[in-house]
Parts: structure tokens; sequence; C-alpha cells
């Protein structure tokens, strides 16, 4: 069973000292001493209680504080969390093959979280089912508010977490609820590829080409779908030949992936724009094509998604998908510390971030590598 949540038993400060580790702890009773004050005036300043009843003057909450600080005191979570006082803590586990994108999500989470007098407890899963155990409990024994559970959006943990996680917990799930009605943040991914797709028709471009690393993912299926009702709405036909979907390929992807890729889409497909499925394939993309002869963006205009630093890096700069990260981290520490409402699932809404990787450069004839006598003016290097 897990946080906020279940009820333990725990010595009081009343009771003595506890210790941690070999140390005892510090009691407020221990501060309130040296400091020449009040028990309640130590606990109106390290805990914010009795706020309608205690007064204390700066110069004594400046000399609180210090002596604290010195005695190196550290609230009981336990204590306080059996008489309804909040820890100030939430738990964040990641499990996800996207770590660079999970890696920028939770720093957001730790900006608003701060913002809010929060402290995050942060772990990682990696598919590892007695760690994600081991995680869980630890929360508990640590009081935290509630938990954040930044999973890709697969079912591999989702029996377990049934299993481990009280319907009742206070969590935030990434992507979908684990349970109808568990508070969750997604972003919305049709609505990004949507708006690469009609940026790339706004350019001018007429073959687009697709790039799927994995149709087994969840993300990878609403990006096809994305794709093709896009061009649908615009009235173009979906043109055979444009989609290259990796058979289990990775989300980093490997030299002989981007070649079968650009074999397939450039060559044979002969497309003039390229829609990758995130930042990282879409470098690799640019560094590739330049390697085969293929200019970005004269002959060959490429995207990705995702914005990561990596975007402004490459040359030319990468037109992206940015996710919004601080909306995201917003919206979850709402649901999370301040109660879902009527919408537990809040949807991010990302931005299109266009950089010269797909600005509309003098119109180039493309043809095939195979056959070629050697670069022809202005498509390739």
């Amino acid at each position: 069973m897990l946080v906020g949540m279940s009820k333990q038993k725990s010595k009081t400060e009343a009771r003595g000292p506890q210790r941690i580790g070999n140390r005892p702890r510090v009691r407020l009773v221990d501060i309130a001493e040296q400091a020449g004050v009040s028990r309640t005036a130590v606990a109106r300043v390290l805990l914010g209680t009795g706020a309608d009843r205690v007064r204390v003057s700066a110069t004594v909450e400046t000399r609180i504080r210090r002596i604290a600080t010195a005695m190196a005191y550290r609230p009981n979570q336990a204590a306080r969390q059996l008489k309804g006082v909040k820890s100030g803590m939430v738990g964040v586990l990641l499990d996800t093959a996207n770590r660079a994108v999970m890696s920028d999500r939770v720093m957001a989470i730790e900006q608003v979280a701060a913002a809010r007098g929060v402290r995050l407890l942060v772990g990682g899963v990696q598919g590892n089912a007695a760690r994600l155990g081991e995680y869980l409990a630890d929360f508990q024994n640590r009081a935290v508010d509630g938990m954040i559970l930044l999973f890709d959006v697969t079912a591999r943990h989702d029996r377990l977490l049934r299993r481990l996680i009280p319907r009742d917990a206070n969590a935030v799930y990434h992507g979908r609820p684990l349970r109808p009605g568990d508070k969750c943040v997604r972003v919305d991914t049709f609505c990004g590829v949507k708006l690469v797709v009609e940026h790339m028709l706004k350019q001018g471009y007429r073959r687009i080409g697709l790039e799927l690393f994995n149709l087994d993912d969840r993300l990878m299926q609403i990006r096809r779908e994305a794709y093709k009702e896009t061009l649908a709405a615009a009235g173009r036909k979906i043109k055979p030949g444009l989609i290259w979907a990796g058979a289990g390929s990775a989300s980093r992807p490997h030299a002989e992936h981007l070649d079968d890729a650009i074999r397939k889409l450039v060559d044979h497909g002969r497309i003039d724009a390229l829609i990758a499925s995130n930042d990282i394939w879409a470098v690799r993309f640019i560094q590739r094509l330049n390697e085969h002869g293929w200019r970005v963006p004269q002959a060959v205009a490429v995207s990705g998604y995702d914005n990561l630093d990596l975007a402004t890096v490459i040359e030319p700069n990468l037109t992206t998908v940015d996710q919004q990260h601080e909306d995201y981290a917003r919206e979850a520490l709402l649901l999370l510390l301040d109660g879902a409402g009527n919408r537990p699932e809040r949807v991010i809404e990302p931005r299109l971030i266009v950089r010269e990787s797909t600005r509309r450069g003098p119109k180039v004839s493309l043809q095939s590598r195979a056959g070629s006598a050697g670069p022809t003016s202005g498509e390739r290097v």
C-alpha cells in the first residue's frame, strides 16, 4: 500500500530524542533551548503551525532558523503525517526510453515545485519491477504528499502498479490513467504532428515523408494517424512509399536504419520533406543526408520533435515541436497538490518551433543518387 494513503505509528518528540543513524534526532525543544524561546515559537517558524495565535519577530525568526541549520534539524515527517501535516515532498519515478525528454520534464517539475516550496524525490526504474516496489515503499516511508509517474505509454507495469498503488493513492500518471478516473497529464501528440504537416504544406512541400522508428509504439501510431488525417484534410492523397517504419528499431537510430530510410524515402520515394519521429532521429538524418550528398533544406527539409538542446546545435538549426514542459509541470503539480476537481486528465498543447531546416529555399530538382554522375546544381553537396 502507498502514499497518502496509510497511517503509520511513530514516536513523537515528547517521548524523547530519536536517532538518525548514529546521531540523535534534533527536536524542536532542543532548538528552543538554544534560542531561548518557547517550543511553540520554534514550531511556528519551522513548521508553520500556530499562525493564528503565535507571533514571532523577524529577529527571533532569523535566530531560530540559524540555530536549526547549525543543528542540522530535519522535521519528523512520520509524526507530522500523523497530525495531518503535509511533508512538502513529492516522489517522481521514471521508466522511459526517451531519457532526454523526461530529464527536461523532471527539471521543469523541479522548478515549478521549488516555487511552491516543494522538494522532489526522484528515482529511475528502467524496467526493474523490484526497484519499482522499493521506490514506492521508500516514498511511503518518507510520507511524500504524492507521486508523479513518468513512464512511457506502455502497459508493461500496469498489473504491478495496480497491485502496489491503491486506488485512492495521490498519484499523477504520464500519458494515460492507470485506471478510469485516475489523474494524468499528456501532451497532445496528434496536435504536434498536425502542426508540422500543416507547416510543411504552407512551405510548399508536396511529397512529405514520415519516419516512425517503431509502429509497436503507441505514440508512433498516433503520429501516423495525425500525418494521414492532416494530409487528407488538405486534399492530399496518401501516396505509397512516403512512410518509413522501423521493424522494432530504437528511439536512437543506427546507421543501417538511417540508410534504409534514406534509400526508400529520398532515393525511391523522391520526398522533398521529412518528418522525423524525434529530434535525435532528425539530427542524424541531417548528418546522414549530408554524407549521402543531399542538402538540407534545399533538397530535403527535415523536422524533429521534442525541442532538445541539440536542435539548435546542428546546422541548419532544426524545426521541431516543443512539448511545453513547464505547462506540463504546472498541471501535474496542480493535480497532485490542489486536487483534480472534475478534470482528472489534463492535455498540454505543444508548440511548433520553426527554424532553418524547413524554411523553403530555391526550388531544386531531386534525383536519386543511383545513376547520377555527380551533384547537380543546388540540390546536393
